[in-house]
C-alpha cells in the first residue's frame, strides 16, 4: 500500500458546470482538471518519480456499474502533488445529470475506499437551469421530444420534420380574428393522416365536418335553415364519368345508388322538358314528364292523367294503363288480365291499414288479404286459402238464401238465416246465426278453428290439437276455455315428473318456491301442513289450536319407529312390537343395540332393556351437577358394587341410615349414632359386646392410647 490521496475539491464544480455548457456549446472541451497528492499512509512525502494513477467512476458509492476509466503516467513533484485532466486519453461522456463517485488506484496496487462523491459548488447549481428555467423544461432538437402545455407561436414557423400534438383539447389556437393556414411549397402535398381517429371540424360543441380513416365524410348542420352550398361546380359521388353533357355547375352525378329518405322537389320545368330523367344505356328506363312518349317504358302523363307501363321501348302497346274518366279510376290492359305476384313469402293485401291477416301466419305469393269489405258481382274461383275479416256477401235472386248443389237433387252447401247447413237433417244445437250444422260426416283435411262451441253426436277420429306445448298440464280457464301455465304446472314426460311452481321438476312431485305447502285435509277446517324453509327443514304444521303432532303406525302388530340414517352409524327411535316397549338404540331393526328402554309402566331402563324402578342405569354413572332423588334410592348391588362420591363437600338434608347397626344421622337433632337409630347426643356409640364397647383413635392405621371405655 502507498499511501493515500488528498483531493481538492475545486475540480467538482468544474465537473457541473461543464454538464449544462456541453449542452449549449458543443465546441466546449470536454475536460476536468484534477490535482491530488499521493502520501504515505503515516502523511508523509513519497520518493518523487513516475507513477501510474487509473481513475474510474461508477453510478453507486459501493458496488454498482463503472461508467467511465482512464489511466495517467504522472511525475510527482518532491511533495508528492500531480495533476491529470480527465478525459485526455478516454472521452469523457457522462452527461451529469446523477449522482456519481470517483476511485483512484496507483500502480497495480488496487482501488482506495472509500470511493469519493463527485460534488458541485455553490454557483455551479445555475448550469442545470437557464434563467432560473430548468433545462428538463427545454425542447431539444436533436432527438424527439414532447412539449406539455400551450405553445404560442408569432409569426412564420417552417417544420421539416414531423409535428405531434396531443393530451390537450385544444392544440392549436389562433388569435381572435387571426387565421391559421397550412401551405404546401411547390408541388408538395398537405395531408392528413389517419390511423383510427377522425378528421374533425367543430364548433366548439358540435361536430360539422368528420373524415374517417375509411373515407367516409359526414358534414352536420347546426340546424335546418343551414346549407352545404357548392358553387359554382358540379358533385360527383362515386367512381365514374357523367354522360350528360348537361354537368355546368351545381349539378348531382352519382355513379351508384341514389336513396331519398325525404322529399325531391323540382323547380319550373318547360313543356316538353324532361323533369325525372334515369338513363339505362342511354335509353329512357323512367320519364316523367308534360307529353306522352310512345317510346317510354313507364310515362306519367300529366295531359290525359294517365300511368302507363307499355310492353316495349318502342312500341305502342299497354301492358298496363291507370287513369280516370272524371269520377272512377280505372285499370285496364291489353289482354284483359291483371296478375298481382309479390315476392315469395308475400301476400297480396287490398285495403290500408296495419291489420294482419289472423290464419295466414306463413303466407305465399298466391295469397289475397282483403281489409274491409268484399262484394263480388260474379262468379269467384278461389284456387288456394281465402281469409275474410270484414263483411263478406254470396247472395242470389232469392234474397238470404245461398245454395251450392252437388247434383242428383242433394244440397252440398245450404246458407239461410244466417244458419250454414251442409248436407240434410235439422239441427238440433245450432239454433241459426253464425253456426254450422253438418248433417253427415265431417272430414278436415287441414287445420280446424273453432272459436265458439262444437257439439259431436258421432265419433270423433285423429288427434285433437289444441295448439298446446309439449309437457302442458291442460285445465279449464277462467271461461271454461283450455288452458295452460307451464310456469307454474308441468308435467316432464321424459322423468315421468310433475312439477308445482317450476317448469323442471327434479323429482316425482316437486312444489317449488318460498310457498310450497303442501296441505292434507280431511274436511275444510281439519289439515296438516308440510312446508320447507329456505334452510331445507321440514316443517310440520295442524289446523289444531293445541297440538301439532305425527302419528305412526295404524294400531296393528307391527314396529313403528324413526330411523336416522347417517354417515357411519344409523340410530332408531321406536316401539318394538315384541313387548311393546319403546326403544332407542343403533342399527336399522327396533330392538337391536337398545339403550334406553321405556315400559308401559313408566320404568326407564339406561342399559337394560327390563328395569324395575322408575330409573335403572345399568352401568357406571356419572352426575357431573346435583342429583335429586324423590324416593327411594338404590346405588349399586350391595354384593359387589360401591358407591363413590368425589365432592369435597356432601349434604344430606334429611336422615341418612347407613346399616341400622353401623351408623345413622338425625338430621332433625343433628345427632350422630353408631349402633343405634336413635342418639340420645351428639354422638351416641353403643353395642352389645366387651370388644366393640369403646371409642378408639387410630392415627395411619395404628390405635392411640387413648380411650373410652362403656360407663
Amino acid at each position: 500500500m502507498i499511501g493515500r490521496i488528498f483531493i481538492k475539491c475545486v475540480f467538482v464544480s468544474v465537473v457541473l458546470s461543464l454538464s449544462l455548457a456541453s449542452l449549449i456549446m458543443a465546441s466546449a472541451p470536454q475536460r476536468i482538471h484534477y490535482q491530488g497528492r499521493l502520501t504515505t499512509p503515516s502523511d508523509g512525502p513519497i520518493s518523487p518519480g513516475e507513477y501510474t494513477i487509473t481513475v474510474r467512476i461508477y453510478d453507486s458509492e459501493t458496488g454498482g456499474t463503472k461508467l467511465w476509466e482512464e489511466t495517467h503516467t504522472v511525475t510527482l513533484d518532491k511533495k508528492g502533488y500531480f495533476y491529470i485532466e480527465l478525459g485526455e486519453y478516454t472521452p469523457l461522456t457522462l452527461d451529469f445529470t446523477q449522482p456519481y463517485w470517483m476511485s483512484i488506484e496507483v500502480n497495480s496496487d488496487g482501488e482506495m475506499s472509500p470511493r469519493i462523491p463527485l460534488l458541485s459548488v455553490g454557483y455551479s447549481y445555475n448550469t442545470e437551469t437557464l434563467d432560473g428555467v430548468d433545462s428538463l423544461q427545454f425542447l431539444r432538437s436533436d432527438v424527439d421530444d414532447t412539449m406539455e402545455g400551450n405553445l404560442t407561436i408569432q409569426g412564420t414557423t417552417t417544420m421539416q420534420s414531423g409535428l405531434t400534438l396531443s393530451g390537450v383539447e385544444d392544440d392549436i389556437t389562433a388569435p381572435s380574428g387571426e387565421d391559421i393556414k397550412i401551405k404546401s411549397e411547390g408541388t408538395g402535398n398537405v395531408v392528413v393522416e389517419l390511423a383510427s381517429g377522425n378528421f374533425k371540424v367543430t364548433n366548439g360543441s358540435s361536430n360539422l365536418f368528420t373524415l374517417d380513416k375509411d373515407g367516409n365524410i359526414s358534414i352536420t348542420a347546426t340546424d335546418n335553415t343551414k346549407t352545404v352550398t357548392i358553387n359554382p361546380g358540379n358533385l360527383i359521388i362515386g367512381a365514374g364519368t357523367p354522360s350528360t353533357a348537361g354537368m355546368n355547375g351545381g349539378d348531382l352525378y352519382v355513379a351508384g345508388d341514389l336513396e331519398i329518405g325525404g322529399s325531391l322537389t323540382y323547380g319550373s320545368v318547360s313543356a316538353g322538358d324532361s323533369a325525372l330523367v334515369i338513363d339505362v344505356d342511354d335509353d329512357e328506363a323512367l320519364l316523367v314528364r308534360k307529353n306522352a312518349d310512345a317510346g317510354d317504358v313507364f310515362v306519367v302523363d300529366t295531359n290525359a292523367a294517365n300511368v302507363e307501363v307499355r310492353s316495349g321501348i318502342s312500341g305502342s302497346t299497354n301492358a298496363l294503363i291507370m287513369s280516370h274518366d272524371n269520377t272512377d279510376g280505372k285499370i285496364s290492359t291489353s289482354t284483359g288480365r291483371i296478375i298481382l305476384e309479390p315476392a315469395s313469402g308475400s301476400l297480396t293485401q287490398v285495403g290500408p291499414g296495419s291489420t294482419t291477416a289472423s290464419h295466414l301466419s306463413s303466407p305465399s305469393n298466391q295469397d289475397l288479404f282483403v281489409v274491409g269489405d268484399t262484394e263480388i258481382d260474379g262468379q269467384t274461383y278461389i284456387d288456394n286459402n281465402l281469409s275474410v275479416q270484414g263483411q263478406t256477401t254470396l247472395s242470389n235472386s232469392s234474397g238470404d238464401t245461398l245454395v251450392i248443389s252437388q247434383g242428383g237433387g242433394y244440397d252440398a252447401l245450404v246458407v239461410q238465416n244466417g244458419l250454414t247447413r251442409i248436407g240434410t237433417g235439422t239441427p238440433s244445437h245450432a239454433d241459426g246465426a253464425n253456426d254450422l250444422f253438418v248433417g253427415a260426416d265431417l272430414e278436415v283435411g287441414g287445420n280446424g278453428y273453432i272459436s265458439g262451441d262444437l257439439t259431436v253426436n258421432g265419433s270423433v277420429f285423429g288427434d285433437i290439437n289444441p295448439n298446446l306445448t309439449t309437457g302442458s298440464v291442460v285445465f279449464a280457464g277462467s271461461s271454461g276455455e283450455l288452458a295452460e301455465d307451464n310456469a307454474n304446472f308441468f308435467w316432464d314426460d321424459s322423468s315421468y315428473r310433475l312439477g308445482i311452481g317450476t317448469n323442471s321438476p327434479s323429482a316425482s312431485l316437486d312444489i317449488f318456491g318460498s310457498s310450497n305447502e303442501l296441505r292434507l285435509s280431511y274436511d275444510g277446517s281439519t289439515y296438516v301442513s308440510l312446508m320447507s324453509n329456505s334452510a331445507g327443514k321440514l316443517s310440520i304444521n295442524s289446523s289444531s289450536n293445541t297440538q301439532s303432532s305425527v302419528k305412526i303406525g295404524d294400531g296393528t302388530s307391527k314396529d313403528t319407529a324413526v330411523f336416522f340414517d347417517g354417515d357411519s352409524q344409523d340410530y332408531y327411535i321406536g316401539q318394538d312390537d315384541t313387548d311393546n316397549a319403546l326403544k332407542i338404540g343403533s342399527g336399522a331393526i327396533v330392538g337391536t343395540n337398545t339403550y334406553i328402554t321405556v315400559l308401559s309402566s313408566g320404568n326407564v331402563g339406561i342399559g337394560t332393556s327390563s328395569p324395575s324402578a322408575t330409573l335403572e342405569v345399568n352401568g357406571s354413572t356419572l352426575v357431573s351437577t346435583n342429583l335429586t332423588v324423590n324416593g327411594n334410592t338404590t346405588l349399586g348391588d350391595a354384593s359387589v358394587d360401591s358407591v363413590t362420591v368425589n365432592a369435597s363437600t356432601m349434604s344430606v338434608p334429611n336422615n341418612l341410615n347407613v346399616d341400622s347397626d353401623t351408623m345413622y344421622i338425625d338430621a332433625a337433632n343433628n345427632r350422630v349414632g353408631v349402633g343405634t337409630t336413635s342418639p340420645g347426643g351428639k354422638l351416641d356409640v353403643r353395642g352389645g359386646s366387651a370388644s366393640g364397647d369403646y371409642i378408639a383413635m387410630f392415627y395411619s392405621g395404628t390405635e392411640l392410647a387413648a380411650w373410652i371405655k362403656k360407663k
